[in-house]
Parts: structure tokens; sequence; C-alpha cells
């Protein structure tokens, strides 16, 4: 019950949150409407004013100055017919208005950051209770539940579903070897920071794609940050950051995006010792491209190009290519040479033996 009421105050502070940020928004587009009126009313006044002789001395004023015309048509519009104002906004009051907005998101923030906490200790207090009954059981009937192989199968139920299927061995089996996973993920960032590609494929082979997958998913699942160091994963931390963090929140929310599509069980996310960073997120990157270029070969190998982008089929003709150079460079044969004649010398005569004499 406790954690269903903490799921609802998630719910209900995440609404408030992109209400804010709405509200934040509608008034900085005001503010900055206003603003431009007042850099561009006196061009605007003069364009229209009654000293113009000649028209077109008029519309060579106009050429000069189109964009901050163009600046005061866009804002007056915006103001009197998109929210239909009587008259503009004052900066000081929209300021205001906005600093308050600000402090609210702020608290709101750290209060979603408090609550997804609660709920996450709650859920996991829970879960850990029901697993450590089921281990014991398992170890009461001379099963070891973490014991794994190289091709332990992914077990993605959740742990009711395998207590209620008499699959717990399964299901702690495949944990530990999600864990190994997250570890071998975790002991390769480097390599794979310093350019060495061949760290990614021997996770890969060693894990398969599926279960890399799905550990990401959990990692990314698990974490409350937007990808700096603070804050909540949501469009709304985007739209308030400054312009330095803004690359790696928006590559930390398209990672976010890709991991939710990971249908994860309903029960408490496991942890693993892995934690999303810049060289998580360059891993990331890296299993996306290696697992598109994976699909993608296969396409190409069934026929089935029509799906393939222009740049894949041109890494992919690439590949061929080169593979078809090496393989002649392999089998033509390397000239050999010549080996010098060995020296010979001409034949002794052969020594004449004398008789002994008649």
């Amino acid at each position: 019950m406790a954690h269903q009421t903490a799921k609802a105050d998630i719910a209900n502070i995440q609404t408030q949150l992109d209400d804010t940020a709405t509200e934040i928004r509608r008034l900085k587009n005001q503010k900055d409407a206003t603003e431009a009126y007042r850099r561009t009313v006196d061009v605007w006044k003069e364009y229209n004013s009654n000293k113009w002789w000649r028209q077109s001395s008029k519309d060579k004023f106009f050429e000069d100055n189109k964009a901050d015309i163009d600046d005061y048509k866009a804002a007056r519009d915006y103001i009197y017919v998109d929210l239909k104002l009587e008259k503009f906004p004052n900066l000081k009051t929209l300021s205001g208005k906005i600093t308050e907005l600000n402090a609210k998101q702020k608290e709101l923030q750290t209060s979603l950051i408090a609550t997804r906490e609660k709920s996450k200790m709650l859920n996991i207090t829970t879960h850990n209770a029901c697993m450590v009954l089921g281990y014991k059981e398992l170890e009461e009937q001379g099963t070891d539940p973490t014991a794994t192989h190289h091709n332990t199968p992914l077990y993605q139920s959740s742990f009711a579903q395998a207590n209620k299927s008499g699959e717990l061995a399964k299901y702690f089996q495949s944990q530990t070897h999600n864990k190994n996973c997250a570890k071998d993920i975790r002991n390769a960032l480097p390599a794979i920071m310093a350019g060495y590609n061949k760290a990614l494929e021997d996770v890969v082979g060693a894990y398969g794609a599926d279960r890399i997958t799905w550990v990401l998913a959990h990692v990314m699942a698990n974490d409350t940050a937007d990808g700096t160091t603070s804050g909540t994963a949501s469009s709304t931390a985007v739209a308030t950051m400054s312009h330095a963090t803004i690359k790696t929140a928006k590559e930390f929310l398209e990672h976010k995006d890709w991991a939710s599509q990971v249908k994860l069980p309903n029960e408490a996310i496991p942890e693993y010792d892995l934690k999303c960073n810049a060289a998580l997120s360059t891993f990331i990157n890296q299993f996306q491209d290696y697992m598109r270029m994976f699909r993608a070969r296969r396409a190409w190998e069934q026929g089935q190009t029509q799906s393939l982008s222009m740049a894949d089929k041109l890494a992919i003709a690439q590949e061929k290519a080169d593979e078809h150079n090496a393989g002649r460079a392999m089998a033509t044969p390397q000239p050999q040479k010549p080996t010098p004649a060995a020296e010979t010398s001409p034949p002794k005569p052969k020594k004449k033996v004398y008789g002994m004499g008649r």
C-alpha cells in the first residue's frame, strides 16, 4: 500500500513539474516578445511616419531595417493575436514571476528525487525479503542459486512469477550472470574510451546482445539523474538547462528512452555495479552502432537491402571490398627469388692405378 502511495506521489510531482516548465516557457516567450517590441518600436514608428517624401527613400529604409521591422511585427502579433492580450506585459513583473517559478521547479525536483528514492527503498525492502526466503528454500533443496555457465539463459520474468512457476533456480542464476555482465561492461569501459573496439566485441561475445540490453535497461531505469549530476530524468530538466550541459543531458535522455522500450518486470529493479556516466554513454553509443551494423549485414546477406540506409550500404560495401582485396592478396603467389646456381668444380681425373709389374 505504501509503495502504491509513493507511485501516486511521484506522478503528481511530475505533473506539477511539467506544468511549471510549461508556464516558465510561456512567460519567457512573453518577455522575449516585450523586449523585442521595446527594441524595435522606434524603428517601426519612423518607418510609418510622414517624413518620407519619396517612396524610394522609404523602401530603402525598409530594406536597411527589415530585420527589426519583422521582429516588431512578430512580437506585436504574438501578444495581440496569439495571446489576445490588450497590452504588452511589464518586464519587471514577468521577471519576478519567472524567478518564483524557477524556485518552485527546484523544490519540486528535489521532492521528486526524494520520493523516488523512498519508493525505490520500499520496493527493494519488500522484494529482498521475498528473495531471501526463496534463496534459502533453494539451498535447503541442495541447489546452488548462483551457479552459472556461458550459456545461462536470460530469465526475463519477475521473481514472483519464477516462484510461482518453480523456476527460482533459473531466476537466481540469470541474475548472477547479469551481475557478471555488468561487471565486465564496467571493466571494459577504460579500453572502449581509449578506442579499443575489440573490448566491446568481447563483451558481446561473452554475454550476447539480449543480456547486455537487459542489463543496460536496468541501469538506466535505476538512474534518477538528468545526465549531469542531479535533477529529474525528464524533458523538464533539459528545458531549463544551461547550454554547457544540454548536449550531455539530451544524449542521456535518448539512452533513457531507448532503455525504456525494454519491458522490465513489475518489481524492484535489481541494482548492478554500473553507473550512468560519460564512459557508459560511449559504450551504449558503440553498442547501438554495433548492433545496427550486425542487423544491416544480416539484411544484406539475405538480400533485404531496401530497408538499409545509404550510410549502412556504403559501410557494408566497403567492408566487402576490403575482405575481397585481403583475400586476393593472400591468394596471389609471391615471386620467388632465383637461387644462385651452386658452384661446381671440374671433375677430378681418375687416379691411374699401376700394376705391381709383370
